[in-house]
C-alpha cells in the first residue's frame, strides 16, 4: 500500500506541467532568453541562400565534382544556421509554417517577439530552406554520376558515397582522367563547304561530356527563389539585396568595363558620331583548354563575351572589334569566314583621318579604299587565307598586307573587317528537306558589313590589355557571296 500512494503521489507531480502546459498559449511556448532584432541575421541569411541557389545553379552544371562536393558541404552548414535563427524565436516552425508553400502567410498573426512581417520572414526562409534541404539526394546521386567524367582521380574514396575523390590539393601530382591533347600545329584557316584535314592522322580529339541538369532541381530552386522573393518584400523598407544574376551584368564581371579615370578624359570625343572606348584583351582570354574537361551545353568565354561592338545589332547580326592580343601585337581574329587587314599609322590623333584617307601613304590609302571582297565562296576564302598566312599575296602590291601590327600606345592603326554571319544550314552542313526548298532564299540570308575602322590605344593594363578608342571612318557596300546554294545538301 505504501508503494502505491508514493506511486500515485508521484504521477501527480509529473502531471502538473503537463496541465500548464496545455492551458498556455502556443505562441508562448519558447521565448529566447536574450531577445534581438530578428532583422540583421534574417537578411543575412536570405542573402547567404541567394548565393547558395547561384552556386547550386553552377555545380549541377558542371563536369567538377568538386564543386557538387562544395555545395553539398554548404547545403548542410546553411540549414543548421536556418535552423538554430529560426528556433531561437519558435521551437515549431514546421507547425507554425504549416501552410503551402505557395501561400502569402498573410493571415498569420505576431508571435512571441516576432512582428506579423518578421513571421511572414520567418515562415518563407523556413520554407525555402526546406526545398533546398530536399537536394541533398540529388547532389549525391550527382557526384556518383561525375565519377566517370571526373578530371583528377585518387586512391582515396568517399567514406558515405564510396566514389573517388577528386584531389583538390594542387601540391599532390594528379593523374589525369584523360590523355592530354598532343601538341598539334597552328589551326588552319576554317573551311567553308568542304571539309579540311586533321591536324593529326586519326586523331580524335576528346569529346566533353553534356552536363543536362535534372528537371526536380531546376523546379526546387524555382520555387525557392520565388518564397525568398516574396520574403525580401516583407522586409523593411531600404533593405538591399545582391542577386548574383544581376551582378554578372554590371561592371564588375565584365570583361570590356572601364574605369572612370580612362574614359572621362575622351568624353569630348566620344561624342562623334561612330566612336567609341573599350578594350582589347588577350588571345588567352578567348582560347578555350580543350585539356580541361568542361560541360559542353555551356557556352565558352568565347561565346559568352564576344568582341566588343561596333553598332546595334540588325538581322541577328552584331558587327563587332573583331581584334586581340597575341604577343603584344594587334591581331585580327578571323573567326569562320571574316577576315581583315590592319597598318600602323604612326602618331596621328583619329580625329585627323577622314573617310578620303589624305594623311596615309599613297600605297596605304589605295590598296584600303579600293580592295573589294570577292562574291564567290571559293576566291573569298582563298583571299581569306593569303591575308591570315601571308603567302601568294598576288594583289600587285609592292607591300605586305598583314593581320597584326606590333602594339604601340598612341600610335593609329587602320583596319578594314569584312565580317559575315553565315546562315546554321551552312555551318552545320544540314540536309534541306523538300519542303524547305521553298524557303531556301530565305535560309541561306547572309547578313554582312564591311567597314573601315581607326583605333588608338591609350592604356595599358598590367594584365596586357589595352584601352583603345575607335571611330569608323567609312563603310563600304556590304559585301555579297554568290551561289551559296551549291554547298548545301538538299534531299
Amino acid at each position: 500500500m505504501r508503494y502505491y500512494f508514493s506511486l500515485l503521489l508521484m504521477l501527480g507531480l509529473l502531471s502538473q506541467p503537463l496541465q500548464v502546459l496545455a492551458i498556455e498559449d502556443p505562441s508562448t511556448i519558447y521565448q529566447p532568453s536574450e531577445p534581438q532584432d530578428f532583422w540583421p541575421p534574417a537578411q543575412q541569411l536570405v542573402q547567404k541562400q541567394i548565393y547558395l541557389i547561384a552556386e547550386i545553379e553552377r555545380a549541377i552544371v558542371s563536369p567538377d565534382p568538386n564543386q557538387v562536393r562544395s555545395v553539398r558541404g554548404q547545403l548542410f552548414l546553411y540549414t543548421s544556421s536556418v535552423d538554430r535563427l529560426l528556433k531561437d524565436y519558435y521551437q515549431f516552425p514546421n507547425i507554425l509554417c504549416a501552410p503551402t508553400a505557395t501561400a502569402t502567410f498573410d493571415d498569420l498573426p505576431a508571435v512571441g517577439s516576432l512582428s506579423a512581417e518578421q513571421v511572414r520572414v520567418y515562415c518563407f526562409l523556413y520554407n525555402s530552406t526546406q526545398k533546398l534541404d530536399s537536394l541533398r539526394p540529388v547532389l549525391d546521386h550527382r557526384l556518383v554520376m561525375l565519377d566517370g567524367v571526373g578530371e583528377f582521380v585518387s586512391s582515396r574514396r568517399d567514406p558515405i558515397l564510396g566514389i573517388p575523390i577528386v584531389r583538390g590539393d594542387i601540391s599532390v601530382p594528379p593523374t589525369p582522367r584523360l590523355s592530354p591533347l598532343p601538341d598539334l600545329p597552328p589551326a588552319e584557316p576554317t573551311l567553308i563547304g568542304r571539309t579540311g584535314k586533321n591536324a593529326i592522322a586519326d586523331y580524335v580529339p576528346p569529346f566533353p561530356p553534356a552536363i543536362v541538369p535534372p528537371v526536380q532541381v531546376n523546379t526546387t530552386l524555382l520555387t525557392a527563389k520565388t518564397l525568398l522573393a516574396q520574403a525580401q518584400r516583407n522586409f523593411p523598407r531600404g533593405t538591399e539585396f545582391i542577386v548574383p544574376d544581376e551582378v554578372s551584368l554590371s561592371d564588375p564581371n565584365n570583361p570590356y568595363a572601364l574605369y572612370r579615370a580612362e574614359v572621362e578624359p575622351y568624353n569630348q570625343f566620344l561624342t562623334i558620331p561612330n566612336t567609341g572606348i573599350t578594350r582589347i584583351l588577350n588571345a588567352e582570354f578567348y582560347r578555350q583548354n580543350r585539356d580541361k574537361l568542361r560541360n559542353r551545353l555551356l557556352p565558352t568565354t568565347a561565346e559568352r563575351f564576344s568582341f566588343p561592338p561596333l553598332f546595334k545589332p540588325f538581322d541577328g547580326f552584331t558587327p563587332r572589334l573583331e581584334i586581340q592580343i597575341a604577343d603584344n601585337n594587334f591581331q585580327i581574329v578571323q573567326p569562320e569566314l571574316n577576315y581583315g587587314f590592319l597598318v600602323d599609322l604612326g602618331d596621328i590623333p583619329l580625329e585627323n583621318i577622314d573617310y578620303s584617307l589624305t594623311d596615309v601613304s599613297v600605297f596605304t590609302q589605295q590598296f584600303f579604299l579600293t580592295y573589294q571582297p570577292p562574291n564567290e565562296l571559293e576566291p573569298l576564302q582563298a583571299d581569306r587565307r593569303r591575308f591570315i598566312t601571308g603567302k601568294q599575296q598576288n594583289f600587285g602590291l609592292s607591300e605586305s598586307i598583314l593581320t597584326e601590327a606590333p602594339a604601340v600606345l598612341n600610335h593609329t592603326y587602320l583596319v578594314r573587317t569584312i565580317q559575315f554571319q553565315l546562315p546554321e544550314i551552312l555551318l552545320n552542313g544540314d540536309r534541306i528537306s523538300r519542303s524547305q526548298r521553298r524557303n531556301l532564299n530565305a535560309l541561306l540570308q547572309t547578313p554582312s558589313i564591311d567597314l573601315l575602322i581607326a583605333f588608338r590605344p591609350v592604356y595599358r593594363r598590367q594584365d596586357g590589355s589595352y584601352t583603345v578608342l575607335w571611330r569608323v571612318i567609312k563603310q563600304f557596300p556590304d559585301p555579297q557571296i554568290q551561289g551559296l546554294e551549291k554547298y548545301i545538301d538538299l534531299e
